[in-house]
Parts: C-alpha cells; sequence; structure tokens
C-alpha cells in the first residue's frame, strides 16, 4: 500500500496599516502532520511587512519570516521546521474593483534548501474571482513530470470578508499536491 501523508495547517492573522503604503503583519499558525500512522504538530510563526513604492501603492515590496519557533517530533526525533525568508515585487495595473492583473517576483530561502526565485501572475475580475498561475524555480530533482514541476496553476474567490483559495503544485514524484484555503476578514479593508 502506499505510504499516507497529509499536512494541515491552520492560522490567525493580524494586518495592520501603520501608514500609507506602509503595513505589518503576524500570523501564529498550527501545523499537524501525519506520516503513515503517527501523527506531530507545532505551533509556529510568522512575521511581514509591506512597503508601497510608488504614489499610488501598485508598485510594491515584501518581506517576511515564516515558521519561527516551531518543531515536530515523530517517534523520538524531534526536528525544527525549517525558517523560510521571502522577499519580493509585485506591481498592479488596473484596479481591483474593476479588472486588474497583478504581476510578482520573488526570492525564497529555506533553510537547508538554499535559494529559490518565483514569478507569478492574478487576474482579478471585479475584485471577486481571481486566476492564477506562476513558476517557482529550484524542484530540478523533483523534475518527473517533464521539467514542468515548478509550474503552478490556481484560483480564488471573495465575497465581502469570505474567501475560498485553491492551488494545484505539480511536485513530481509525490504528484499534484492541492493546496485549499478558507478566509474570514474581520474589519474593513484600506487602500
Amino acid at each position: 500500500a502506499p505510504l499516507q501523508m497529509s499536512n494541515i495547517s491552520a492560522s490567525l492573522s493580524f494586518g495592520v496599516q501603520l501608514a500609507s503604503g506602509f503595513a505589518l503583519g503576524a500570523a501564529a499558525r498550527e501545523l499537524a502532520y501525519q506520516l503513515a500512522d503517527k501523527k506531530a504538530n507545532t505551533l509556529a510563526w510568522d512575521f511581514g511587512l509591506k512597503i508601497g513604492l510608488n504614489e499610488d501603492n501598485t508598485f510594491a515590496a515584501g518581506f517576511a519570516v515564516r515558521n519561527i519557533g516551531g518543531a515536530v517530533k515523530f517517534i523520538n526525533a524531534e526536528e525544527k521546521i525549517p525558517l523560510s525568508l521571502r522577499g519580493g515585487l509585485s506591481l498592479l495595473i488596473g484596479t481591483r474593483e474593476e479588472f486588474g492583473a497583478m504581476f510578482e517576483a520573488g526570492v525564497s530561502s529555506v533553510s537547508g534548501e538554499g535559494v529559490r526565485a518565483g514569478a507569478g501572475a492574478e487576474l482579478g475580475i471585479f475584485d471577486i474571482v481571481f486566476l492564477r498561475a506562476g513558476y517557482r524555480s529550484g524542484f530540478a530533482a523533483l523534475a518527473e513530470s517533464g521539467g514542468t514541476a515548478g509550474l503552478t496553476a490556481g484560483f480564488g474567490a471573495k465575497y465581502q470578508n469570505y474567501g475560498v483559495d485553491y492551488a494545484l503544485v505539480p511536485y513530481g514524484g509525490l504528484g499534484l499536491i492541492h493546496y485549499v484555503s478558507v478566509t474570514y476578514r474581520f474589519g474593513t479593508e484600506k487602500d
């Protein structure tokens, strides 16, 4: 029988815009892992900031630190989850209220895995439906799928403070990884 594996993450996030074009955010994430009949879980922290680089904040830079403090223990072996540093740029063309395209490019460094680059695009329609595609470098070892292991695709939908997002990520010999998130945003969104 194939080896059964699953990962589930639940998070509580908070973000605040401190000034026009400058925002900070933090998240506490509970991570649950299962490998065959063994289970483990941990709490990890994420922190990030976003800085608008032009007057209307359609061009922005961001930086995040993820997985601070988490460690998992399977049987007798405990291991810290890999710390992740990420930075990138984004450009919004059009408006989110009607028809807009967001382009993003960035780099990430995950402890033990080196530096990777990625780029993606999101097409937003009336700030309700979002279509996404991207590419992440550094997956040559997993490229059993003919070099397409770094390609990603997804979509999202938003209504008032509710959102649903889905992403499909080919992951070589592991097959297709499905990411699903459901969100609720408290308060109102500020520009």
